[in-house]
């Protein structure tokens, strides 16, 4: 659980990260 929600947190960052 804890590994998935951190995959997401890390998927969800980098998108952001991208994001104009």
């Amino acid at each position: 659980l804890l590994s998935t929600l951190t995959d997401t947190s890390i998927k969800e960052a980098v998108a952001t990260d991208k994001a104009p």
